[in-house]
């Protein structure tokens, strides 16, 4: 730990509990992956003989994606070089995009000062000139660059690309759907020659839902579609199991999440119980045969989903459900006491899960259990409905998974100030830089055509907030030639699906008439025993007849 910088450890239990993992890796003789690179470190740095043996076996060192190296493996590499300086490297600064795990952007400067001989090349290969100059104009604001390039390329002007500024979210999603709609059907794209960018995996929900609307096919590429993810599927068998305790499917799922020290085995006995009695595994709790310490844990689960089922039906905001249930069931907690990344995005993903439920609120009605009901009925409609997805689609994918690929078309949704870059962003040094480098990354993802979209309102992690758009985006275009390519108003909506007197089928409420529609929401009239409601008309389980 000595080979960390002292901030790293700000708590004295985070040093204390290092220290431990530390000794029991030397007491069991097992190394980790830093471990393989700190002792790789002092084997060449103190050892002479072993350093001029490696030195003469690897006369040569070739080094791809520099610009992802940490500190340290930068310090094996000139250890590993010597006198005889043989080294190639290969890589952007201006990529530097992983600094959360670790990537030191200022290796480049480092080289440039311990072997220098540096060539810089400047011709891109992938995308058109009017989308280089995007590039180009937004990476220039980045300070202290290691090196000053500007792309050029052999491939043509190309299309300008398109700024489209929306009244609202569901509106930016449905004006990218019908686009896609056009390229595919007008100008012959492939869905999988089309890539939809997002800053983080939260933002794909009312993507992936309006892509289903259209019966676009889609892939969320490196990850789980926002039904799939786990802690969706947690929070939301929680809230089934809640409404309903005799859900076995769905109590299984959550009786031991978080850890209450209810095994596998136990939970096999409780299955056991309920069949032998005919009864749901929530009921055979009582009349279970086991040591009264797991007796304790399976009586405080059931404690507390009676508790939480009381609350709900006290319950009148849709909007709170998510947040209730993931604090008082300590999932949330559980994510906190992780402390890495991977739950910090977990988190963000229920809290947008909010979002689904304050929407049906708007457009469902009946009492708040009824509501309630209607939402997990389309939830699971959404799930089977992207369980049939075919593999070839449109790909929808974050910033970080797609560095290194490229696709015709590119849509970098939801550009929007402390979103894209971020407010935390925005306040820390150097990394308002790093976000601006992600941009890049994003742009020069694009061969032919490039999309950048944003909304003025949106309802993200069950709150509406109101958006300036990026500032990526304005230090992309042209001094004095800030313009939107498209502005979508809700007086002069295009992208509307209905209109007062057409014909819909809803997967649950059947057939229908449209009686009117004013900004996204239809209301619409079932026949008995549904009668009229007000349903979003972008909404996946809706469709046109």
């Amino acid at each position: 730990y000595k080979y960390f910088k002292k901030e790293v450890f700000d708590d004295q239990n985070e040093m204390n509990i290092y220290q431990i993992y530390d000794r029991i890796m030397v007491e069991n003789n097992l190394l980790d992956f830093d471990d393989l690179q700190v002792l790789l470190y002092k084997l060449l740095n103190e050892h002479e003989g072993v350093r001029n043996y490696y030195r003469q076996k690897f006369q040569y060192i070739l080094i791809d994606e520099f610009q992802d190296t940490d500190f340290l493996q930068y310090q094996i590499i000139k250890l590993l070089v010597g006198e005889h300086k043989n080294i190639f490297v290969v890589g952007d600064p201006d990529q530097s995009i992983y600094g959360f795990r670790g990537a030191d952007y200022e290796n480049a400067n480092r080289f440039k000062r311990d072997f220098g001989n540096e060539h810089v090349l400047i011709i891109n290969y992938r995308s058109t000139k009017k989308i280089l100059d995007h590039a180009n104009r937004l990476i220039k604001f980045n300070q202290n660059r290691p090196f000053e390039k500007e792309l050029v390329c052999d491939l043509g002007d190309g299309f300008d690309p398109q700024i489209w500024s929306a009244s609202t979210d569901i509106q930016e999603a449905n004006m990218i759907a019908n686009e896609i709609e056009r390229l595919k059907k007008e100008l012959g794209y492939s869905y999988n020659e089309i890539a939809i960018l997002y800053r983080n995996n939260a933002l794909s929900r009312l993507l992936e839902d309006t892509l289903m609307k259209y019966n676009i096919p889609y892939t969320i590429y490196g990850g789980l579609s926002f039904y799939q993810r786990k802690e969706i599927k947690d929070i939301l068998a929680y809230i089934r199991v809640i409404l309903d305790p005799s859900l076995d499917f769905y109590l299984k799922r959550i009786i031991n999440v978080p850890k209450r020290a209810i095994g596998p085995t136990s939970v096999k006995k409780l299955e056991d119980k309920a069949k032998e009695l005919g009864v749901s595994m929530f009921d055979a709790i009582d009349y279970l045969d086991v040591s009264s310490k797991t007796l304790e844990a399976f009586n405080e689960f059931k404690n507390l989903i009676l508790r939480l089922r009381e609350r709900l039906y006290d319950m009148n905001d849709l909007g709170e459900v998510v947040s209730y249930v993931a604090y008082q069931t300590e999932y949330i907690k559980m994510l906190e006491d992780e402390k890495d990344d991977i739950s910090k995005e977990r988190i963000e993903n229920i809290n947008e899960l909010k979002s689904v439920f304050v929407q049906g609120d708007v457009f469902y009605e009946g009492t708040f259990i009824e509501k309630l009901t209607q939402i997990l009925d389309q939830i699971a409609l959404y799930t089977d409905l992207d369980q049939k997805l075919p593999e070839q689609g449109v790909i929808l994918s974050t910033f970080h998974q797609v560095k290194g690929l490229e696709f015709k078309v590119v849509f970098m949704a939801v550009m929007e100030e402390d979103i894209f870059p971020s407010s935390l962003s925005i306040l820390e040094s150097g990394s308002l830089d790093e976000e601006r480098r992600i941009a890049y990354v994003g742009v020069t993802r694009a061969k032919e055509r490039l999309y950048l979209t944003y909304a003025n309102q949106r309802l993200l992690y069950g709150s509406v907030k109101y958006s300036e758009p990026s500032r990526f985006i304005k230090e992309m275009m042209e001094p004095k030639k800030v313009m939107v390519s498209k502005r979508i108003e809700p007086s002069t909506q295009n992208t509307t699906f209905l209109k007062a007197g057409d014909k819909v089928n809803h997967q649950v409420f059947g057939e229908g008439i449209v009686v009117n529609v004013e900004d996204d929401i239809a209301t619409i009239a079932f026949k008995m025993p549904h009668g009229v409601k007000k349903i979003l008309e972008n909404h996946p389980s809706l469709r046109k007849i």
